[in-house]
């Protein structure tokens, strides 16, 4: 009796195994990333536009984001273009207090400015945060993008879009990190330079802590992003002139966009 109790059990163990080990396949749709990493390494255009084109054709929305963030739909501060026009109308000597204007969404009452000019101490300030969200969501997509399209792999490939995709995500990269600079540390030429600047992620995850660079070291990531990305633009041939500058679509992220960051920057 007890040997067949044994044989029993050992007959379950060994069916309750092999459906283990049928369970244990990759899912038939879904791509490894040791999957991707070989397509790319392929040089196959083709290829490498349908595994990567969905993932960067989103990039150029950086430059539009948006959201409900300031405590009320209609503030005027919610998307990043609105933004844009009031730095670009105040030289970004800007600093948001709490939200004075209530809720008619007038413009008047939105400039106010610190004297010492150290918005980061502003925790109580909560119009602030939509500022520096919306300036420090871009560099987080573009790392998403880049950690599939580092430097060696892109060279390795040989691939034209490869160049071109890697360079519109350095460029929004740089273009994030550029905001945060303009809009939360003093100007660079004006009492900024010894200042500190932004601690630099390159990976996109969950990191360790970084300790801010200094104001000069950011600036040299920002534009050492830039100088690169509108090398690739002009090694991927894109555009009619095949030069990396592109006409066709208004919110294309092209050579013209990292050279004009390169010099807003420099």
């Amino acid at each position: 009796m007890m040997k067949k109790i044994f044989l029993y059990f050992l007959l379950m163990g060994f069916l309750f195994s092999a459906c283990e080990d049928s369970l244990e396949v990759a899912p038939p749709n879904n791509l490894t990333d040791e999957m991707i990493q070989e397509i790319l390494a392929s040089g196959d255009e083709e290829r490498i536009k349908l595994i990567m084109g969905g993932l960067v054709e989103t990039l150029d929305a950086n430059f539009r984001l948006a959201g409900d963030y300031s405590g009320f739909s209609s503030n005027p501060t919610n998307p990043l273009t609105n933004q844009d026009l009031f730095g670009n109308l105040r030289g970004n000597d800007i600093v948001l207090g709490e939200a004075t204007l209530g809720s008619t969404g007038t413009y008047e009452t939105y400039y106010n400015i610190d004297a010492s000019f150290e918005p980061w101490k502003a925790d109580s300030r909560g119009t602030t945060y939509t500022w520096w969200l919306l300036a420090a969501t871009p560099h987080t997509n573009a790392n998403k993008v880049l950690a599939y399209l580092d430097k060696q792999t892109v060279e390795q490939s040989g691939s034209k879009s490869l160049k071109d995709y890697r360079a519109r995500a350095l460029t929004v990269r740089a273009y994030g990190y550029m905001l945060l600079m303009e809009r939360f540390q003093k100007a660079y030429l004006h009492g900024g330079k010894e200042g500190k600047g932004m601690p630099i992620y390159t990976e996109y995850g969950v990191n360790t802590p970084v300790a801010p660079a200094s104001a000069t070291e950011t600036y040299d990531f920002i534009k050492a992003d830039l100088k690169e990305a509108a090398q690739l633009f002009a090694e991927s041939q894109i555009g009619n002139a095949s030069d990396g500058f592109t006409t066709d679509k208004p919110n294309d992220i092209d050579r013209g966009v990292a050279l004009f960051f390169l010099a807003r920057t420099s």
